[in-house]
């Protein structure tokens, strides 16, 4: 399968390209915002892509490209005044790890993430290994009592039906920081 190309966020001076794509969960809710692209990529299946940035502890949405076209600004505009992307609530990971090391256990892993709520910044995590783990199972249990739980169980049951919960849980928990909505 052909890498994908990654949306960017600039955060601190620095650019991270992003392991989730934070536009995706918007438009999955609001199907009819999502631009139309005549061209499809290989490695852009999604038809565009983004460019963030932490300013004054809001994200910003500084650049939106269809693949067809230069840059997009005006349908962001038109979504987001002054380009604030303040339906967004949620961990932004800026480490490389990419939950790797996960499966590993591996006590050396530093993970760093941002807590947006509704499009400002909360906290900037920096965690060990064991730290990590501890935020995702304290999300993970709030997230069992949300409807976006319930939403993803359904999924999972619908696509693989002879998956037992514990199984369903543990692919819920080891994705829970990109996956954690209606915590907020």
């Amino acid at each position: 399968m052909t890498r994908q190309i990654k949306d960017i966020l600039i955060y601190n001076g620095n650019n991270y390209f992003l392991h989730q794509e934070l536009l995706q969960n918007y438009f999955a809710a609001f199907p009819e915002r999502k631009p139309k692209s005549s061209s499809i990529l290989t490695s852009c299946w999604r038809g565009y892509k983004a460019t963030f940035e932490i300013r004054n502890n809001e994200l910003i949405i500084i650049g939106f490209w269809l693949v067809e076209q230069e840059e997009s600004m005006e349908f962001i505009s038109e979504l987001f005044p002054n380009h604030k992307y303040d339906w967004f609530s949620g961990f932004i990971s800026i480490d490389d790890f990419q939950e790797e090391y996960n499966e590993e256990n591996n006590q050396e892993a530093g993970f760093e993430l941002l807590e947006v709520v509704n499009g400002n910044l909360k906290k900037h995590w920096k965690l060990n290994y064991t730290d990590f783990q501890i935020l995702k199972q304290r999300l993970f249990e709030r997230f069992k009592h949300t409807e976006a739980y319930v939403q993803l169980v359904t999924y999972w049951r619908k696509n693989s039906p002879r998956m037992a919960n514990e199984e369903i849980d543990a692919i819920i928990l080891k994705s829970i920081i990109r996956v954690a909505r209606g915590l907020y």
